[in-house]
């Protein structure tokens, strides 16, 4: 049986308390998560990890109106960066 693969994006929604990441990561930045190497600090990506791969594969997260997106942010308490994630349907 064939499994649905699905490419994984990723964009800052907002910068929370002080509002500036310190790895210079700006409000509307976009991320290809689907990517070996996407260039987020290690903190951010580890907190999204688990999203990448619920989404790479079709899975659902149990909260949220769209089983295609959702929010997540790192856990820099001075500075927590908020990214919007979502999906796309890979070519085939």
């Amino acid at each position: 049986m064939k499994m649905t693969r699905y490419s994984v994006k990723a964009r800052v929604a907002r910068i929370l308390e002080a509002g500036e990441c310190p790895l210079g990561i700006k409000v509307g930045d976009e991320f290809d998560l689907s990517r070996n190497s996407p260039p987020l600090c290690h903190w951010a990506y580890n907190a999204l990890y688990p999203v990448i791969c619920i989404f790479t594969y079709g899975g659902t997260l149990p909260w949220g109106d769209d089983p295609d997106r959702t929010e997540f942010c790192c856990p820099d308490p001075n500075n927590p960066v908020v990214f919007e994630i979502w999906r796309e349907l890979q070519g085939t």
